[in-house]
């Protein structure tokens, strides 16, 4: 066999295993919340998160070991805390105070009277609050498509564009109408 055809063999071998590699990783990201947001909330999400490029995680803020978390939430592409108002706002507050300014993922907390972030843009957290904050499958799906295209500057996630415009949706489909 001539240096050439050893050549063109090799690869033709390696353009069929590229394929073998599989698929990009997905994105993770990890949804904190305190009661008495419940966890089922975050369970019927794993697989619209799925279908858009994301492995979901849910903890309670209330289980995270302080000596630890900081090293755990930044381990996610993203931290998305879900303790809006009240009770859970203030103990997640109280748990969190001390762990956040040392994660280093981005991380967004959604809340009633608005959000705060690090690691976003303003824009970024403006548009994707109220989409999270209203709820509901078409709002969740648009949340998704959001990351993918102002988060995570995702080109691959094409079957999504079309969410990207998508205005909120309100009323029966969202489970907090303004």
């Amino acid at each position: 066999m001539t240096f050439r055809r050893l050549l063109l063999a090799l690869a033709v071998l390696l353009a069929c295993l590229a394929p073998a590699a599989g698929p990009a990783l997905a994105k993770s990201l990890l949804f904190l919340s305190n009661p008495p947001t419940q966890p089922g909330k975050f369970q019927r999400l794993v697989e619209p998160a799925k279908a858009a490029g994301y492995d979901l995680t849910h903890r309670q803020v209330n289980d995270l070991d302080p000596a630890t978390a900081a090293a755990e939430l930044s381990a996610y592409d993203l931290v998305v805390i879900d303790a809006p108002y009240g009770a859970a706002m203030d103990s997640s507050k109280a748990k969190l105070t001390p762990i956040l300014p040392q994660v280093t993922a981005p991380w967004l907390w959604v809340r009633n009277s608005g959000f705060e972030h690090r690691g976003l843009s303003d824009a970024s957290a403006e548009l994707l609050t109220p989409y999270f904050r209203y709820g509901g499958r078409a709002n969740f799906a648009a949340f998704f498509c959001q990351l993918n295209k102002t988060v995570f500057d995702d080109k691959a996630a094409e079957g999504w564009v079309a969410w990207a415009g998508r205005k909120l949706i309100w009323g029966d489909t969202a489970f907090a109408p303004p």
